[in-house]
């Protein structure tokens, strides 16, 4: 009823856009429940791509820079631990949740009782850069500010980071 009542309808035939792939493990968990969903996955690492396409064949796989992405083919939008290493999180948040997709959703976002800042640097592909760490309060406060709405929201059990999936206001 969820997703009839929020305009999603038939999970298996939407296309999924997943930016910081990694290497693909969401397109082979997806696969699984949903094996007929179109799943596009993005990473700023072209080794990632690489081991992401021989993992997960029957998905496509791109490199590609945060806000180098066409957002207005998905029905949604996956940011899994991606946004944090963008030069702008904040800025790269608001990218998504102001998209056309119909839903985005917030993947491992590591929280943080204070500010939302970056933290000591941390290694994505042997690149030192530094990770913003959320404050869950600014997070709310961002997708308010967006028109968006939550429909779920979940901090893990040991309270350091939080999945949200959000209605993109349109």
């Amino acid at each position: 009823d969820v997703e009839r009542s929020r305009g999603l309808g038939d999970v298996y035939k939407r296309q999924l856009l997943d930016i910081g792939c990694g290497v693909g493990h969401y397109a082979c968990v997806l696969h699984r429940y949903f094996p007929g969903i179109h799943y596009v996955g993005t990473d700023v690492s072209r080794y990632m791509v690489e081991i992401a396409s021989q993992i997960a064949p029957f998905a496509r796989f791109y490199v590609r820079e945060f806000f180098k992405n066409d957002l207005s083919h998905a029905d949604a939008v996956m940011a899994s631990s991606s946004m944090e290493y963008t030069e702008d999180p904040v800025r790269a948040m608001r990218f998504l949740l102001n998209g056309p997709q119909k839903f985005t959703i917030l993947h491992r976002l590591h929280l943080t009782p204070g500010e939302t800042a970056p933290v000591l640097e941390s290694t994505y592909c042997d690149k030192k850069e530094p990770k913003t760490h959320w404050n869950g309060d600014d997070v709310l406060q961002i997708v308010k500010d967006a028109g968006a709405e939550v429909l779920f929201s979940s901090i893990w059990s040991n309270r350091e980071m939080m999945t949200m999936v959000v209605a993109n206001a349109h």
